[in-house]
């Protein structure tokens, strides 16, 4: 029991700590262990019912809210989306 746990431990230590490090930080901060966990698929799944204090959320948008691509022709790819009637 004792080595499952510390393996745990070691494993989001070892992500958190890359997250830390992709954001240029020396210290591991909830935010960091937070984003580890809910970043590996096994992980999230084994602590879907945890709450971080200070974790936050991990930045989502869904993909509905997203732009479409409208028409076709030279400028489909870059054309904004008009608001205008």
């Amino acid at each position: 029991m004792t080595a499952v746990v510390e393996y745990i431990t070691a494993e989001i230590l070892e992500l958190a700590g890359n997250a830390a490090k992709d954001q240029k930080k020396n210290r591991i901060i909830p935010r960091h262990i937070q984003f580890a966990i809910r970043s590996d698929e096994e992980l999230n799944k084994y602590m879907s019912n945890v709450v971080i204090s200070g974790g936050g959320v991990i930045p989502n948008i869904h993909s509905v809210l997203l732009p479409r691509k409208v028409g076709s022709g030279k400028d489909a790819d870059t054309a904004p989306m008009s608001q205008e009637l």
